[in-house]
């Protein structure tokens, strides 16, 4: 906050004078850069009251003014240093980054911060993947942990497996005989009941295949039979109606089976069958 109002009264021959210095000390604030002028929390709040002095008169505005411009720089700047002697110790204790005091400018608090939180996050990932590499390797080590019990649980079978079977055909021989005996029976078993089984589908189709064409066979002259009689039927309608347009005496018409056509018919049936 600058100066509002400098009251300067000294006393010359018996009478006061007052003298209203400017109010614009900007001059004081060149030092600062810009990124401190558009973020003003980073400078130390500095008050300036108003101040009222009584001087002789050997001293003068001009050589006051200079006087007091210096004090306020010499205060801005002790605020300065303990403000950086502050973030370098910050930065130190939160986020384990060493940056001397004069290394710290207002143009670099900003980097300074933004490298602190990359620091800080960068620990913070660092602990993470430390975990996860922990758990895995964990895990890696348990999974091959079970990968060899299972494996010595197969290898310890198979070698009490391999040595039932030393004992039983080298050091029994005659247990040995039993068990191929035994062995050689279950055998002829199963090949004899395959044999039989393979046996009773052939006659079992050939019966099916035979019943099924005498099926057809009585079928057939069934058929035979009834084509036949309609045949005669038909020729026997058609002469009666011959003998009727030509009125001659009407002749004794055979019965089908009788016929000479139904004989030829019976004779050559058995060509048509199928061989058996």
């Amino acid at each position: 906050m600058l100066p509002q109002l400098i009251h300067h009264q000294y006393t010359r021959s018996t009478r006061d004078v007052t003298t209203n210095l400017p109010q614009n000390l900007t001059s004081l604030y060149t030092h600062l850069t810009p990124t401190a002028r558009k973020n003003p929390s980073l400078i130390p709040s500095i008050q300036f009251p108003q101040i009222s002095l009584r001087t002789s008169a050997r001293v003068s505005p001009a050589r006051y003014e200079k006087r007091l411009s210096k004090e306020i720089q010499i205060n801005l700047l002790q605020k300065e240093r303990i403000f950086k002697a502050k973030t370098a110790e910050r930065l130190w204790e939160d986020f384990g980054i060493y940056v001397k005091k004069t290394d710290i400018k207002d143009s670099s608090i900003e980097e300074i911060m933004e490298k602190a939180y990359y620091v800080f996050l960068y620990g913070k990932m660092n602990d993470a993947a430390t975990k996860i590499q922990l758990s895995w390797r964990d895990y890696c080590v348990y999974k091959e942990k079970i990968r060899i019990t299972v494996l010595r649980e197969i290898a310890a079978r198979k070698l009490q497996k391999a040595w039932k079977k030393y004992k039983i055909l080298v050091l029994n021989p005659k247990k040995t005989y039993s068990y191929k005996e035994k062995a050689a029976i279950c055998i002829q078993k199963h090949y004899r009941g395959y044999r039989s089984r393979i046996h009773f589908s052939v006659l079992k189709g050939r019966a099916i295949l035979k019943a099924n064409l005498r099926y057809f066979d009585s079928i057939r002259d069934e058929v035979y039979k009834e084509s036949v009689k309609i045949i005669w039927r038909v020729w026997k309608k058609y002469k009666a109606k011959k003998l009727k347009r030509t009125q001659s005496p009407s002749k004794q018409i055979k019965s089908p089976t009788k016929n000479g056509f139904f004989k030829t018919v019976q004779q050559a049936r058995p060509s048509f069958r199928r061989p058996k």
